[in-house]
Parts: C-alpha cells; structure tokens; sequence
C-alpha cells in the first residue's frame, strides 16, 4: 500500500464535495489502468486483493475512529 498526503481531497471524484464543505475525507483507490472509466472498464480488471485489503484497512480505520473525539478539518496545503 501507497499512503500520500496531497490535494486529492478536491478533486474530480465523489469525496470531493464533503472537501468543499470542509468535512473531513479519505480517499482510497486500488489505482487506474488505461481503461479506467471507460466503456472498456470491465470487471476482469478490478484488483480484488488490493479491494479487500483496502476494505479490511477502512473497516480497522472506522471502528478506531469511533473510539476518538470528533474530527476536525484541515485543508491540505
């Protein structure tokens, strides 16, 4: 796994609204291909291991993050 810190909070995908309203957002992604989002994005080409790992890393996030105080917002810079 890749972990960055970067704008990609505001950009062109579903999170970025909850970005624009200054709500807290992670983003995760398994990475693109040349096909990606195009009518030949066929379901041979998800990578199913990196989906299950990132499900089994978002479940441990939220459940750690149910333990902790309320998040606040901060925009990336």
């Amino acid at each position: 796994m890749k972990f960055f810190t970067d704008r990609a909070g505001n950009g062109g995908s579903d999170n970025a609204a909850f970005y624009a309203k200054q709500v807290p957002v992670l983003f995760f992604h398994t990475g693109g291909h040349p096909d990606y989002h195009k009518p030949t994005d066929d379901p041979d080409k998800i990578d199913a291991k990196s989906e299950e790992a990132i499900l089994r890393l978002e479940i441990r996030l939220l459940e750690n993050a149910l333990q902790q105080p309320k998040m606040t917002f901060t925009p990336v810079k």
